[in-house]
Formats: C-alpha cells, sequence, structure tokens
C-alpha cells in the first residue's frame, strides 16, 4: 500500500549521488550477468551501501513505474532497520524461538514493501508465509524481479534463510542486500563498497577537485550554502577530506558544518583538531572507543562528536531527546515530547526552529510525507547515549508514553466513525513508538499502565486493517510475561483481545488455552464476570468455534454492556460477530436479518466507512435476501481502501453465492481462487467450521449439476489465476472492474485542480493510501499511456478534455 510502505521507499534523491556512478554501473552490469541472482553491498558504517542500493532500485523501479531498458519489472526497497537493537545478540547466537520471530518479522517486511496485506495466521509456518510471498512473485509475471533487503548485518542468519527459499522459488527474482558482513548463502556475489577516493597528501586545489570525495564534500558545502568558489584555503579542504578516509557520511557532516559560509574549512579543520579527532581519540563521553574498531568506524564516530561539539546547547538538547523516538517522528510529536513546556507556543516553536538548524547541519533528515528522521543509526545512537547520560531521560521517557497513550486514546475514543480510516492510518504508523512506550512501562514496573496503552490501541483494530497481528501479538505477550503480581482486568481484557484474535484466525487450540486462562483469572478479579470484552471473546469463540446459537446472546450482552459503557466501536464488533453467526448457523434466517439490519444501521449511524464495509458484507451471507452484485461492488470499496482481508473474504462468499444463484462454473473457479487468495493474505478460515460448512454445501450443489470432472478441472483453473484476475472473476464478467465510479471521477477532478493525495484524502474524507491506489486503478481503467503508477499530469490532461465543464452533478460511470 502506498501509504504503508512509506517506510520501504528508496531515498528519493534528496540529493545528487556523487562519486558513485561508475559502481552503479559496475553493479548493473554484474546483475546482468547469467547466474547472478545474489549480490551484497558490504562495507563499512557509513560508507554509502544504503545509498548505492536504494539509487539502484530507484533507478529500476522509477517515480512512475520499471524505468524502460532497465530489463526489470518492478522493483523494491525494504529497510529492516530497526527488527533489532543495535546492541542485540548476534545473528549466530539466538534462541530459534527468537530467530523464529525475526523471520516473521522479515516476512511482514517484504509483504508489505510488496504490497501484500499477509495475515499470518499463528499455525502458520514461515515457509508457508514466504510461499504465498513467491506465489506472488511468480504470479507478477516472466519478468526480473529486484528486491533490496538494506541493513542485514545484524539479521543475516534470518535473511539467509528467507533469501534462499524465495531465490528457490521465484527463478525471476534477484536480491540485493546491504550488510557490513556477508551472508552464509551459497552463490552470493560480494561487491565491496569502498570509500571514495581522496587526494593526495598537498594535492593542488586542481589535483584534489578531480577526487570523488571533494567532489561530493564541494556539493554537500554548496548545499549548505558554503560555495565553493568562496574558498581560500584549499590546503584546509584537502586535509578535510584526507581524515575523513573518504567516508560519504563524514564527508556530508563536515561539510555541513560549513553552513551559511559562517564557518570556513580551515575553522573546521581547526576544531577537529582541538577535539583530537586527528588522533582518533574520540570518545562518547563515558568510555573510549576500543582500540580495534576499524579505522572508519572511528572516524565516523569522531565526526559525529565533532558535529554534537558544533551543536549549541539547544540543538545538542533536541538531538539526544529525539533520539527517543523510534523510526519517524512529525513536527507535532518533537514538540509534544521535546519542548521544555509543550503547552507553551513559545517553547513549541523553539523546538521547530532548533529541528530546521539540525536539518541544515545533516542531523535530521525530511521525509516526504512530512515527517523527519535522524540521518543515520550512528547519529540516533550517540543521541540515545548522551540521553543516558543526562537528567532528561525518565522524565522524556514518561513524556513520550504519556504522549502516545494520548493519542492512542484518543484513537481509541474517536475511531468508530467518518474518521476511521485516518485513525487506522494513525496507529499503525504508531506501532513501532507504541513499542517503545509499552516495553518502558514493563521496564519500569507500570504493567497496568502498559496494559491499557496496548488494550486501546488493540480496540481500534489497526493490526487487522494493516495485517500486523503478529508485531501485537508480541507485545502483548511481552507485558504478560513481565506481569508477575496478583491478576487485575487489564490483564484479562489482554487475554481477551488475544483469544479474540486466535479465533478470527482460525486457530482454536490458542483461543481455547486463553479462555481457559481467563476462566482461572475472573473468580480472582473484580469486575471480570461482567467485562464486556471477555464477553465479546466467548461469545465469538462458542458461536464461531462450539457452533453454539448460546454464543449469541453473550455478544448481545456484549453489544449492550459497550453501550453503555459509550464505546461504540466494540459495540459495533458485538453486532458484526453475531450476525455472522445467526447468518452462518442454520434455521436462524430471520434472526440473522434483523441482526444484520441493526448492525448496518449502526454503522450507517456513525459513517464509519470500513465498519460499513463489513456490514455489506453480512447482505451475502446465506438466507439472506440481497442483490446478486452486493459483493461486486463492495469488492471494488474495499479494494479501494487496500484492505486484503476483507477482499479474501468478499471472494470466499462470492463462490458460495454464485453457487446459489445458478452460475456452478464461475462459483466452482471462485471457490479454487478463495482459497489461494487466502493463502497469499495469510486469511485463514479453517478455523471457521460454520463458513466451511457452508462452502462444502456450495460444493456438493455445484458437483451435482456440473458433475465432480467438471468441478476439478474449474478447481484447478481457479488455483492458477493471478491475485488481480481473482478479483476481476469476483466483480463480475461484464467488464465492472472497468467501470470508472464517481468517487474515481471525483478524485481525478481534484488531481487537475492541482490538490495532492493528501489535500484529496482530506477532502473525500478518506486515507492517501486509497486515493493513491484509486488513481492507480483508474489511471488503468481509461487507460492512459504509460506505466506509472500515479500519473497526475495524464490523469489532469484526461479530464480536463472530457470534463471541461467539471464533474456533472449526477456523474454517471465512465466505461473506457
Amino acid at each position: 500500500m502506498a501509504q504503508r510502505n512509506k517506510r520501504h521507499q528508496p531515498i528519493a534523491g534528496l540529493t545528487s549521488l556523487v562519486g558513485r556512478e561508475a559502481a552503479l554501473d559496475e553493479l548493473r552490469r554484474l546483475l546482468d550477468r547469467d547466474g547472478v541472482r545474489l549480490v551484497t553491498l558490504h562495507g563499512d558504517g557509513g560508507v554509502g551501501k544504503t545509498r548505492l542500493a536504494s539509487e539502484l532500485c530507484r533507478t529500476i523501479a522509477g517515480p512512475d513505474g520499471p524505468c524502460p531498458g532497465a530489463g526489470y519489472d518492478a522493483a523494491v526497497f525494504v529497510t529492516l532497520r530497526g527488527l533489532v537493537d543495535a546492541d542485540d545478540t548476534a545473528s549466530e547466537e539466538r534462541p530459534d524461538d527468537d530467530q523464529l520471530r525475526l523471520e516473521q518479522s522479515i516476512c511482514q517486511e517484504v509483504a508489505a514493501a510488496l504490497e501484500l496485506d499477509l495475515h499470518r495466521a499463528s499455525n502458520q509456518s514461515v515457509d508457508e508465509f514466504l510461499q504465498v510471498v513467491a506465489d506472488h512473485l511468480n504470479d507478477a509475471g516472466p519478468g526480473r524481479f529486484l528486491l533490496v533487503l538494506d541493513d542485514c548485518e545484524l539479521l543475516r542468519n534470518e535473511v539467509a534463510e528467507i533469501v534462499e527459499f524465495l531465490l528457490e522459488q521465484v527463478h525471476t527474482l534477484q536480491v540485493v542486500t546491504t550488510s557490513r558482513k556477508s551472508l552464509p548463502v551459497h552463490g552470493e556475489h560480494l561487491v565491496q563498497v569502498r570509500p571514495l577516493q581522496i587526494p593526495a597528501q598537498g594535492a593542488t586545489r586542481a589535483a584534489a577537485a578531480d577526487t570523488d570525495a571533494v567532489r561530493l564534500f564541494c556539493d554537500r558545502a554548496a548545499a549548505a550554502g558554503s560555495p565553493v568558489g568562496d574558498w581560500s584555503d584549499w590546503p584546509s579542504v584537502v586535509r578535510l577530506v584526507r581524515m575523513s578516509d573518504g567516508v560519504p557520511l563524514v564527508l556530508e557532516l563536515l561539510a555541513a558544518r560549513l553552513r551559511g559560509g559562517m564557518r570556513s574549512p580551515t575553522a573546521v579543520l581547526h576544531a577537529l583538531q582541538d577535539d583530537g579527532t586527528l588522533a582518533l581519540s574520540y570518545t562518547d563521553g563515558r568510555r573510549a572507543l576500543p582500540r580495534q574498531i576499524p579505522p572508519h568506524h572511528a572516524m565516523l564516530a569522531a565526526t559525529v562528536g565533532v558535529s554534537w561539539n558544533d551543536c549549541n546547547p539547544p540543538q545538542q538538547q533536541l538531538w539526544r531527546r529525539l533520539s527517543i523516538f523510534s523510526g519517524g517522528f512529525t513536527l507535532d510529536a518533537a514538540c509534544s515530547v521535546c519542548a521544555e513546556d509543550p503547552d507553551d507556543p513559545r517553547s513549541r516553536n523553539e523546538v521547530a526552529e532548533v529541528l530546521e538548524e539540525l536539518a541544515l547541519g545533516s542531523i535530521v533528515t525530511p521525509v516526504d510525507d512530512g515527517r523527519y528522521t535522524l540521518r543515520h543509526s550512528w547519529i540516533r545512537e550517540y543521541g540515545e547515549r548522551r540521553l543516558a547520560d543526562s537528567d532528561d531521560e525518565p522524565v522524556l521517557r514518561e513524556r513520550h508514553c504519556a504522549w502516545i497513550a494520548k493519542l492512542v486514546q484518543n484513537a481509541a475514543e474517536h475511531w468508530f466513525g467518518p474518521g476511521e480510516l485516518g485513525c487506522l492510518e494513525q496507529i499503525h504508523q504508531l506501532m513501532p513508538n507504541i513499542g517503545e512506550a509499552v516495553r518502558w512501562c514493563c521496564d519500569t514496573g507500570q504493567i497496568q499502565r502498559g496494559y491499557h496503552l496496548l488494550n486501546s490501541a488493540a480496540s481500534v483494530r489497526a493490526h487487522y486493517f494493516y495485517a500486523s497481528e503478529n508485531r501485537i501479538a508480541g507485545l502483548y505477550n511481552h507485558i504478560l510475561v513481565a506481569d508477575t503480581a496478583a491478576p487485575t482486568l487489564d490483564r484479562i481484557i489482554a487475554l481477551s483481545q488475544l483469544g479474540f484474535t486466535s479465533v478470527v484466525t482460525g486457530d482454536k487450540d490458542s483461543a481455547l488455552a486463553h479462555l481457559h486462562n481467563i476462566d482461572e483469572l475472573t473468580p480472582l478479579v473484580a469486575g471480570a464476570a461482567d467485562s464486556p470484552e471477555v464477553a465479546l471473546f466467548r461469545g465469538t469463540y462458542v458461536v464461531l468455534a462450539d457452533l453454539d446459537p448460546a454464543g449469541l446472546d453473550m455478544l448481545t450482552r456484549a453489544a449492550d454492556e459497550f453501550h453503555r459503557a459509550g464505546k461504540e466501536g466494540a459495540r459495533a464488533m458485538a453486532f458484526l460477530l453475531r450476525a455472522l453467526g445467526a447468518g452462518l448457523l442454520p434455521g436462524l434466517d430471520d434472526l440473522a436479518q434483523a441482526y444484520v439490519t441493526e448492525a448496518i444501521e449502526h454503522a450507517q449511524a456513525h459513517k464509519s466507512p470500513w465498519a460499513q464495509m463489513w456490514t455489506q458484507w453480512l447482505l451475502a451471507l446465506p438466507g439472506l435476501p440481497s442483490p446478486a452484485d452486493i459483493l461486486a461492488g463492495l469488492l471494488e470499496q474495499v479494494l479501494g481502501v487496500g484492505d486484503a482481508w476483507l477482499s479474501a473474504w468478499c471472494v470466499y462468499l462470492q463462490g458460495i453465492v454464485k453457487a446459489r444463484l445458478g452460475d456452478y462454473v464461475t462459483a466452482a473457479t471462485l471457490i479454487a481462487a478463495a482459497f489461494s487468495v487466502q493463502q497469499r493474505h495469510g486469511v485463514t478460515f479453517s478455523g471457521l467450521v460454520l463458513l466451511k460448512e457452508r462452502q462444502d454445501e456450495a460444493i456438493d450443489n455445484i458437483k451435482a449439476n456440473i458433475g465432480a470432472t467438471a468441478f476439478d478441472r474449474l478447481y484447478k483453473e481457479g488455483r492458477r489465476l493471478s491475485t488481480s484476475d481473482i478479483y476481476k472473476l469476483a466483480m463480475g464478467p461484464d467488464g465492472s472492474t472497468e467501470v470508472l465510479t464517481p468517487q474515481h471521477l471525483r478524485m481525478i477532478s481534484l488531481v487537475a485542480a492541482n490538490k495532492t493525495n493528501r489535500e484529496i484524502a482530506t477532502e473525500l474524507n478518506t486515507t492517501e493510501t486509497a486515493v493513491s491506489q484509486a488513481l492507480t486503478r483508474a489511471r488503468k481503467k481509461i487507460g492512459l499511456p504509460g506505466r506509472g503508477r500515479n500519473d497526475r499530469p495524464g490523469l489532469a490532461k484526461w479530464f480536463t478534455a472530457n470534463y471541461p465543464d467539471g464533474v456533472p452533478g449526477h456523474t454517471q460511470p465512465y466505461r473506457g
């Protein structure tokens, strides 16, 4: 998904590529050789491995689709930074359980970069999960596909397992990794990324200017407002560049010290000499770097230290405080956590001003979604060490936790409504910081606070929309292990959340274990017996796992209790599960119709878009009088917001509906296709016995009408369909997938009005992800030339030519 994958977008070339042109060409030629499937770019930190790999991926993928002549159908960039801490156990020494967990996390990152929503069931092995990824790549077409995995050094064994599997299963796949060490994979081609060429000692200006390191230094200095033409001290420039050893990050940090022409190269050189950097005697304030540290690392560490010393006290303070964020951060986040007084506008303005200064100094980098990030892991780690040595850390950790808790609580209270999609996106973006806050709560003994934070985040259901159940389950398991005190209601609610996830992902055994745990704790905790969260979990389990209608009354009680507590979103979940159970249990058609109607009216009354989609899906349940094309139209909406979970459910139920309507050929194909979609997206219905029974009934009906042989043939054809072909079939053979909807037309009109995706999302009350994907489909439907995913000029030109007077008041779907 577009918004979901911003973490995995290659560097957008905010600065020019200097000194790596030949290396980039050499890398391309290596990948064009027969038999080269895996290339590892290795070298020291800061030497430019990530930038080279990112530039390779960017020039292949291009801003508007694969570049002509690149020889690839697609390329994706996956960063593994942040999956493990820099001081974590070496890959070779990890326990098997930790290695398995990290392999799962890497799979999720790869799936996200490929725009796959993979909901991994708890009983699904890593190999099964990877097979879904492999099938997706094989379905993508016969052309070459490039996968770039960045920052692999702390995950060498885990990455090796995954890469070996994918290369074996996908013969058109090539993989490029970046790592300080090679991977333990047969057939790996190592490419050492070396420092840039530096000038000889005492080199003249003309001779020095021809070296790549000097060219990069001059380019970055000019960008910092200190053009080369203003310099008269070239001997100092030569010495500075030679000190860098040609490491690009060091050169960029040194060039940033010249910003605005306020300091000369000689002044920067003197600062380095005064700090003893020429002797590489850098100390981080607590301990000297060990003697065995590689020279490049020592120089990099020293330069980071000089950058720190070159900052004034407010800049130093903000640098160390910003290191508290896991991943990127917004300006509002920086102000809310790092300002001296977050409630004082002047204090917040000071943070904004200093943040801009850090950006000019190459400490902070702005990214294209309005967020910021610290320039390099070395810079964040340095800031973290400084934070740990200060009196700030406890206060900042507490403030960070409170800020996260406030945002999560606000989303939990307001997600059920017109802003639902935005709340889902917000919680997903906050998950790395939510994890930091939960771990802080565990480390400081604030277990109940951690439970409340995690339970509030889970109540928004973003982990279902974004296929991150594994991540939130990991946080729940972490806090449950840390909780050694007497049981509380928050602990029981946490177990209910885990158990509910187990039910809906088809893991009955785990769900039952959580239910037994809750039953043991309930007598010990006041109010636990009346908890609506427990009733929701128990009712869902009784109906969908035990096939017992008694669970419907439990869900009704849960809905009533949620209503009394003012939790209308949770009430909607109870309505949804109750209607689903009644619609699947035999002999309850009238009750099911009443429950479905109540669920639909409730979601519509609150104008909650994703909830309305789920309740519309209920109309296609067996026994309900619904329009024959209800799922076709719904699937178009579901794909528009990027929900692969509900789309899989739509395909599954559409096969049953087609059989009921007598379209046995389509039904047989869709039933097989639904199985493929489940595998590809990790959505499993195996534990939902009622749904499986309805599908079995449909299969018996199909075989009775067309014969077992014909069914088997159609089933095999359905299993071979690509995901896009499956969706087209599910939405109807009448070309309904080529319909340009009024919503699409409205979005295109806003593109023609020069609105950004963010502005369009705000105006139409949706997300940037939904807008980006809708525009992609719209471009394909109207047959625009080119391969760009968001050809905005082309869309604007098409709209102006076809609708010179703007969008009609009652637009009919456009058919290309």
